[in-house]
């Protein structure tokens, strides 16, 4: 199993426990990209053919749970996760 597969794994299981780091390692293995960094604390990334952006936020270190679920909830409606 891959390091992107453990991770999306980790996120459907805790979506409160990622680090801020591992949701942004989350968007880019689910093909976002990063599209500007606004402020040291905010992270905001797009997805060809997805609709809109994605906000994420550094919170203490941590994601915020709401932000993860949109990530893997855009995801699951793009077809991108494997059941």
């Amino acid at each position: 199993m891959g390091r992107c597969d453990r991770l999306i794994r980790k996120a459907r299981r805790s979506p409160g426990g990622l680090r801020f780091e591992e949701a942004c390692r989350l968007a880019r293995c689910l093909g976002f990209e990063q599209v500007r960094r606004t402020g040291g604390s905010h992270r905001v990334f797009k997805r060809p053919g997805a609709p809109g952006l994605i906000n994420l936020q550094n919170r203490d270190g941590s994601a915020i749970t709401y932000q993860v679920k949109q990530i893997l909830a855009l995801a699951e409606d793009l077809g991108l996760l494997k059941d």
